[in-house]
């Protein structure tokens, strides 16, 4: 009886591993290769992805010449390049990056953020927003966000007086959505469920106790 109980508990050991090992798969290859790009701007071309635009013109990367940015030529309030609205799933979180260069601390304050209210960030602490850095070198950033069925992205480049115009530039703006992994953890937690059942079964059986009464 000790045997069968070994060799049985020694099967569910590795069947539980299997499963465990599965279920981790599962989940990391949802978040690995289940992110949806639903918007991606690296203005190499033009700016058809961009349904208002006042001032924004694609230029040569100041740091990079075989690269193209964006920069703005006019001092806008409001939002000056705006893009076409983007279908979002409120259910799930979305994720806006972006590569931002400003040359110098004397620049405009460069923002972006989501139309038509939601500043994301901004390049002087004078605005309580998360900040990106003027000094001469690209920086990347992201923010988290849910609860949108739509978003519409938009920046401006607003100048103080005395400061310059036309220094804060923008570049690979995406916008991504990782849906929740719940099908893949629903699924290994029922192979669990169903592995733990059949040991609870091969329990009885080797100790040679009818339990269908109880099971009735």
């Amino acid at each position: 009886m000790k045997r069968v109980l070994y060799r049985s508990g020694l099967r569910f050991r590795v069947v539980a591993g299997v499963v465990v090992v599965a279920m981790s798969l599962l989940v990391g290859t949802r978040h690995a290769h289940g992110v949806l790009v639903v918007f991606q701007e690296g203005f190499e071309g033009n700016l058809s992805q961009w349904v208002s635009n006042i001032s924004g013109e694609i230029v040569l990367d100041p740091l990079n010449g075989a690269n193209h940015v964006v920069h703005f030529t006019q001092r806008v309030s409001g939002g000056d390049l705006f893009s076409l609205t983007i279908p979002l799933d409120s259910a799930v979180t979305s994720t806006l990056s972006f590569d931002f260069l400003g040359m110098s601390p004397f620049d405009s304050t460069a923002f972006i953020g989501l139309s038509p209210t939601w500043w994301m960030f901004a390049s002087d602490p004078y605005y309580a927003l998360p900040q990106m850095t003027k000094d001469g070198a690209w920086h990347h950033y992201s923010k988290d966000f849910s609860g949108q069925t739509s978003a519409t992205i938009m920046l401006e480049d607003y100048v103080w007086p005395g400061s310059s115009l036309g220094n804060a530039y923008f570049d690979n703006i995406t916008m991504t959505t990782v849906p929740e992994p719940a099908t893949p953890v629903m699924m290994a937690s029922g192979w669990l469920a169903l592995v733990l059942a059949r040991r609870r079964r091969g329990r009885r059986a080797a100790a040679g106790v009818d339990w269908s009464f109880f099971a009735k």
